[in-house]
């Protein structure tokens, strides 16, 4: 059993509140005080500690229920004047509990009860006038105190939110990014694969050949999967230029490469370097073409890069490479255009 909830916004404040209120024994004490003094300081203690703590467990619609009864207790005043402090736990509990409208409204109730029980009663004016600003002390602080935790509670709330999706939108890059090379790699294994089993029955130095092929092409999509989990792009766009010439040559298609001379940034050339190794893949896969061209240049502050074929492709549905190779563009601030009349152009437009 504890006396205030679990992951309470407040944290260990509510406990140190309590440090004022243990002085009231001492000062029955000191005053050599009669029993009636001590019977009103203890049995008001009693009656405290329970609408005290009961404020931080029970649901906001009743909350000012113990907080009008702490706030009966400091009415004692009249009878033992130290008993005015309950007036500031009241403004405390108010201000630590209600958001800044309701908690400043409650404190302003709370000066006008003193106000009227200090005209029914007679009261001393300093004694009303001190519980006046004791009020606005300790409710002002408990609720400035009060709007510091919770501001920083929804920035961690903010934080934790933005950690999630950094970490999810990591774990799609990598799947984009896994795609991309298994994708390419795995076509041209499956067309190795099927030259190798055709010549099977005609030249056996031949199948052989297309064997080594595979095992050296396996080898590398092997070391492409761990560059990619690392988050290096070793091969740059020069190399995946000459992979694609070779992927499209044992597809049996005839291509035209013209890769203009382009300083990139390290992020721009990863980008273009997987989406011309998905486009290549998407050609040699979907589109049963006989030629290809690629095409990269600079328009002043931009990158044009574009990736047609003479198939009968068509795109009714984007896949997921297609949806990878837009999120990475959009990424980067550029457009993906597909045109699918007669044949398939993919043109990307990047800026430098």
């Amino acid at each position: 059993m504890t006396l205030l909830p679990k992951n309470l916004v407040q944290g260990w404040t509510p406990y140190l509140c309590l440090l004022p209120v243990l002085v009231l024994p001492l000062d029955a004490y000191l005053r050599e005080a009669s029993i009636e003094y001590w019977l009103y300081v203890v049995g008001s203690l009693v009656m405290f500690f329970p609408l005290y703590f009961s404020v931080f467990w029970l649901d906001k619609r009743f909350t000012l229920l113990p907080v009008v009864g702490i706030l009966a207790l400091g009415i004692l005043t009249k009878i033992v004047p130290i008993l005015c402090i309950y007036f500031a736990y009241a403004a405390s509990l108010v201000g630590l509990v209600f958001n800044r409208q309701m908690a400043t409204i409650s404190i302003i109730g709370i000066v006008a009860v003193i106000g009227v029980e200090s005209w029914i009663f007679g009261l001393d004016a300093g004694l009303w006038a001190t519980n006046i600003i004791m009020v606005i002390v300790f409710g002002g602080f408990c609720l400035h105190t009060a709007e510091t935790l919770r501001a920083n509670k929804e920035l961690r709330t903010k934080q934790d939110e933005i950690q999630r999706l950094a970490t999810i939108a990591e774990r799609e890059r990598i799947a984009r990014d896994l795609h991309d090379v298994l994708g390419h790699t795995l076509s041209l294994i499956i067309l190795k694969s099927k030259l190798a089993r055709k010549l099977t029955n005609t030249t056996e130095t031949e199948a052989v050949k297309e064997l080594q092929d595979i095992e050296s092409i396996s080898r590398d999509a092997l070391q492409q999967v761990r560059t990619t989990i690392q988050g290096y792009r070793t091969i740059g766009l020069t190399g995946e230029v000459e992979n694609a010439k070779q992927a499209l040559k044992a597809a049996g298609i005839t291509s035209d490469l013209k890769i203009d001379e382009c300083t990139l940034n390290p992020r721009i050339e990863s980008a273009l370097t997987m989406l011309l190794r998905e486009s290549i893949t998407n050609v040699i896969r979907h589109t049963e073409a006989k030629h290809c061209n690629v095409k990269l240049s600079r328009d002043k502050d931009r990158l044009l890069f574009s990736v047609s074929d003479d198939g009968n492709g068509t795109v009714r549905r984007e896949g997921s490479g297609i949806s990878g190779m837009r999120e990475r563009v959009k990424e980067l601030g550029g457009q993906l255009l597909i045109n699918d009349r007669g044949g398939v152009r993919i043109s990307i437009s990047l800026p430098v």
